[in-house]
């Protein structure tokens, strides 16, 4: 399992990097150096592996825990496998605003960066209609004022 997520952490640095360099003889599959345009704080990282992951983390939208306590409990294995490794749960952010949501949901932890608030506020949304995740009614009361303000 631990190579899965490996592999989909160079997936989403991929996707996420600009500027992306890749460690020679991995076939363009392990990034070494890129730049981050950070969603959740609105500032550029240079990512460089050489420095430790430490700068840049692969969050879950909804995170594992929570997305556990809104149905994933019921999950098989390989549920919950794909749900940990799908390109739409996960975003490339700093590993500062990451580890500092942790298992929080969008009623208890938002992006600062209020330019993607709307994004953010979709994508968790999206991601919870897609694995049938309930919706708490304080994460429900907060999605419902973001919608009044992003439409």
């Amino acid at each position: 399992m631990m190579v899965r997520v490996q592999i989909t952490r160079n997936d989403i640095l991929t996707r996420d990097l600009s500027s992306e360099e890749y460690e020679p003889g991995t076939g363009d599959c392990e990034v070494i150096v890129g730049v981050l345009n950070d969603p959740y704080s609105g500032d550029v990282i240079e990512f460089e592996k050489s420095e430790g992951s430490s700068q840049i983390d692969i969050d879950h939208i909804v995170p594992l825990g929570a997305a556990w306590d809104a149905g994933a409990s019921e999950w098989t294995d390989e549920e919950r496998l794909a749900y940990a490794n799908d390109p739409e749960v996960l975003a490339a952010v700093n590993s500062s605003d990451n580890r500092s949501k942790s298992d929080a949901t969008i009623g208890e932890w938002m992006p600062e960066n209020e330019d993607v608030t709307c994004q953010y506020a979709s994508s968790y949304v999206s991601v919870s209609a897609k694995y049938d995740l309930s919706i708490s009614p304080a994460d429900h009361d907060v999605l419902e004022g973001l919608l009044a303000q992003c439409a």
